[in-house]
């Protein structure tokens, strides 16, 4: 990457060049151009979820997801060393239910405990405190790295901006989450032996997981992976475009 295009990128614009999959969700086509998704059944739209972007999915609580092929492109660790990314979604809960995936690559159909990449969680943190948890597994020796959001307990029927990102170091530190455009204070932990993700094989699924039945009940909308760590300005940049209603691409 030239100089030029560096500092091109901190200037506040939206990266779109380094956008590796866009699902608008009012269909299921990959707006980057990367990859061919597959819904599980007909996911219903819903108009009136505006605060975001247009329009988005709604899963709803059984067995609803959309689902990506493994492809290297996916994954972002080698056994070795791990390489920068972000994702970026607006959600909105009509229930919570501890424990299920908003997105997962990892599991082989029957269990969790293969083919260990990454995973996006809606977690109770006590009390039934739901907060999102973003988690980094070491397939290896089953350590990982994970982020929490630290929002004081999400709400359902509220429309929520998050972003996490990742810089790529292997650490807990590196970690970061930001809510409405905004960096939250998330709890960051390191958990076992972790040296990085792998490139495994397991599909990509947005809804729920490979391995079991139960979908998030949730409004999903504007779901992109980048393969750099996003800046906060960019963090900014996507919040203002897609809560004034418009999508990325």
């Amino acid at each position: 990457m030239s100089f030029l295009i560096n500092s091109y990128r901190f200037g506040g614009s939206i990266p779109t060049d380094n956008l590796i999959l866009y699902l608008r969700l009012n269909d299921t086509t990959d707006r980057a151009g990367n990859f061919t998704a597959t819904q599980s059944n007909t996911l219903a739209t819903n108009g009136i979820y505006s605060g975001v972007a247009s329009e988005a999915k709604d899963f709803p609580v059984n067995s609803s997801y959309v689902d990506i092929p493994d492809d290297d492109l996916l994954s972002f660790g080698d056994g070795s060393t791990d390489s920068a990314f972000s994702v970026s979604f607006g959600i909105e809960f009509n229930a919570f239910n501890t424990g299920r995936r908003i997105s997962a690559k990892r599991g082989d159909g029957s269990s969790a405990l293969v083919n260990q990449e990454y995973d996006l969680a809606i977690i109770d943190t006590g009390g039934s405190v739901f907060e999102i948890q973003m988690v980094l597994v070491d397939d290896s020796s089953s350590g990982n790295i994970k982020t929490i959001t630290n929002t004081g307990g999400l709400s359902t029927g509220v429309p929520y901006h998050f972003v996490f990102t990742y810089d790529g170091s292997s650490s807990e530190t590196g970690l970061k989450w930001y809510i409405d455009g905004v960096l939250d204070s998330s709890n960051n932990s390191l958990n076992g032996s972790y040296t990085a993700m792998e490139n495994l094989s397991s599909s990509f699924r947005l809804g729920k997981p490979n391995w079991t039945a139960n979908s998030v009940d949730m409004y999903l909308d504007g779901f992109g992976i980048w393969n750099i760590e996003l800046a906060p300005e960019e963090v900014t940049a996507i919040y203002d475009k897609q809560s004034a209603g418009n999508e990325i691409l």
